[in-house]
């Protein structure tokens, strides 16, 4: 499909410039209309996006309810449904859990008739900003309304603050191992087993607030005040 009426003018254009009787004939994917129309819709909101998002929240969220009942197992592979434009709109989730019957016994339906997991306690999902806004091609406001929408539907989850994914730490007139032994905080660091390199600890901001006891927007409170 041409990306502009300038790139069609052209491309038709080159039909019947002997003076005879022409025909262009135009072939449109599903595939280039929906990214041309993220292109022209850019700063928008639109269903496509909006079932994009909401399939990797609940992913996400399957993710680590799965790994809480079961820690030893590893999930979760990506799937992307190769028949997504023969399938209704009901159905339009790109991405799927692999353990969805393991799942099946924590289903219950609610008062208003949905199936859903009932989770005992609430928890935390961390998603990698630069994947959502590469994988939508939207702008990170554009996102963050969309979540806002989705925090509006229900009181099913909440935005708590974009965080870095990870923390990084140097260390200089004392080793983290030193520091463990009589500091609280970097024993929860250490306890994240934090892999050096070229000088810097890095350990999942998730994983330390979890080993610290906090919420993981308090994290960088705590390391302001070291």
């Amino acid at each position: 499909m041409p990306r502009s009426i300038e790139n069609y003018v052209q491309e038709i254009g080159r039909a019947g410039r002997d003076g005879t009787l022409a025909r262009c004939h135009m072939f449109l994917s599903n595939q280039d209309f929906y990214y041309l129309r993220r292109i022209t819709l850019s700063d928008l909101l639109d269903n496509q996006s909006a079932y994009k998002l909401t399939s990797k929240v609940v992913v996400q969220a399957k993710k680590a309810f799965y790994k809480k009942i079961n820690p030893e197992v590893e999930v979760t592979r990506k799937r992307k449904r190769a028949d997504f434009d023969e399938l209704p709109a009901s159905e339009k989730i790109l991405e799927e859990f692999e353990h969805e019957k393991e799942l099946a016994a924590y289903y219950k339906v609610n008062e208003d008739g949905q199936k859903m997991i009932q989770f005992e306690e609430s928890f935390y999902i961390t998603m990698e900003v630069k994947e959502i806004l590469n994988k939508l091609d939207l702008k990170e406001e554009v996102v963050l309304t969309m979540l806002n929408q989705l925090e509006k539907a229900g009181p099913y989850f909440r935005v708590d603050s974009i965080l870095p994914r990870d923390v990084g730490i140097r260390f200089h007139k004392k080793t983290l191992e030193e520091l463990a032994s009589i500091d609280k905080f970097f024993a929860a660091v250490l306890a994240c087993d934090p892999k050096p390199h070229m000088g810097v600890y890095r350990c999942s901001m998730v994983n330390l607030a979890k080993e610290l006891g906090v919420k993981p927007y308090q994290v960088p409170r705590i390391l302001y005040t070291i």
